[in-house]
């Protein structure tokens, strides 16, 4: 039998048949923004250090105990992206006899990063339940190191504030560490003097082992923030600590030229609160919170030049397609080579307090602390604007 097909026709209803299909994309859309790594948690809002490398970056972070403790490694490319899965420093335990019968996973508090010729040292305090301790070890910047070098014992001011260790690397890869060693006798006569010490890191496996520069140093009444800074610049080391006479602080400033075995002191801005020690060519800018305002000192020659305080713009504007960071009055910074330690010369909407930033040649990378967590931002020039990038 046939089949007969019926067709019903249904009347419209004008809601529905007046109502026009809907568009196809009408686009072009706005492109979606590049992506970038993804906060890590951190055991403590120091626990973290973020360095330009020739091909990027790199990310160090100290994970809580609660989750396996240890310090973990991301190589990032030159926008913040992820180079590959996260790699490890040292492990949980790192084969130490006390790691090994604690109950509780050692965690990192405290982390400082430097990198130069294709070298990374990282150096951290670690809380091994009630001791603490530094140590460090030293890679390359694609993230594989070495076995860790045990420094000493240490004392932090606060924990979750940085002070107690910070790092630099000269161009062809050798690493100085400054380290707080703990509070002493003083002779001078003050109440009590925080110990501190320079070691040299040792970049071999098989090199002796680490060795401390010239004794221990002792510093009058430190301040919470006792290690500022420290960096390379025109073949010399400089290093920065805090001591506090009542209310104010004051930062003293050492420069050392091994090639001539000179070594200088410079005591500046008294009164101002220390924020770090940033190398610019053949200077370093030692950058402090006076009153309402961020100053900075410039320093040269091993610390036998040394300019006045004077106030910093901390403003970013883009010529050609490049940031440029205004400085004081009529001198700028225009980031091309890859650059750390950005975070006090920057305005504090791009680097708030407690965080650490770079320029990776593309983009300046900023690592900030928010909560247990280190998020990445991304900033750089589009349209003509400084402005950040990896959000719409």
């Amino acid at each position: 039998m046939p089949r007969v097909l019926v067709v019903m026709l249904m009347p419209c209803v004008a809601s529905v048949c007046d109502k026009e299909p809907p568009e196809a994309d009408r686009g072009p859309y706005p492109p979606p923004p590049l992506t970038i790594a993804a906060p890590r948690p951190i055991a403590t809002r120091a626990a973290f250090d973020l360095v330009a490398t020739e091909h990027g970056g790199l990310l160090v972070w100290g994970r809580p105990s609660a989750l396996g403790g240890g310090l973990r490694v991301l190589a990032l490319d030159p926008e913040g992206g992820v180079k590959g899965a996260d790699g490890r420093v040292v492990s949980t335990r790192d084969s130490t006899p006390d790691a090994a019968s604690s109950m509780i996973p050692p965690q990192a508090i405290e982390i400082a990063v430097a990198a130069g010729g294709g070298r990374v040292g990282v150096v951290w305090v670690r809380q091994n339940q009630l001791q603490l301790d530094v140590r460090a070890a030293v890679g390359n910047d694609s993230g594989a190191f070495g076995p860790p070098q045990q420094l000493g014992s240490t004392q932090t001011g606060s924990v979750g504030t940085r002070g107690a260790i910070a790092v630099a690397a000269s161009p062809n890869g050798a690493f100085r560490a400054l380290s707080r060693l703990g509070t002493g006798s003083c002779e001078s006569g003050h109440a009590r003097c925080g110990r501190f010490a320079v070691f040299r890191l040792r970049t071999r496996a098989r090199a002796k082992s680490t060795k401390r520069r010239n004794g221990d140093m002792s510093v009058p009444e430190p301040c919470t923030r006792g290690a500022v800074g420290f960096a390379y610049a025109g073949q010399s080391w400089y290093y920065a600590v805090c001591s506090q006479a009542g209310e104010s602080m004051e930062t003293t400033v050492f420069g050392i030229k091994p090639s001539t075995s000179y070594a200088h002191s410079e005591q500046i801005m008294r009164g101002c609160a220390p924020q770090g020690v940033t190398a610019m060519g053949v200077k370093v800018f030692v950058a402090a919170d006076c009153q309402d305002r961020r100053h900075a000192v410039v320093l040269s020659d091993a610390g036998r030049r040394v300019g006045p305080a004077l106030p910093l713009r901390r403003q970013v504007e883009c010529r050609e397609g490049r940031p440029v960071v205004q400085l004081h009055e009529g001198q700028d910074l225009v980031l091309s080579a890859p650059r750390s330690g950005l975070s006090p010369l920057l305005p504090p909407r791009v680097a708030p307090a407690g965080s650490r930033a770079v320029w990776t040649g593309r983009a300046i990378l900023v690592g900030v602390p928010i909560g247990r967590e280190v998020a990445l931002r991304r900033y750089g020039c589009a349209d003509g604007r400084f402005r950040r990038l990896d959000i719409q």
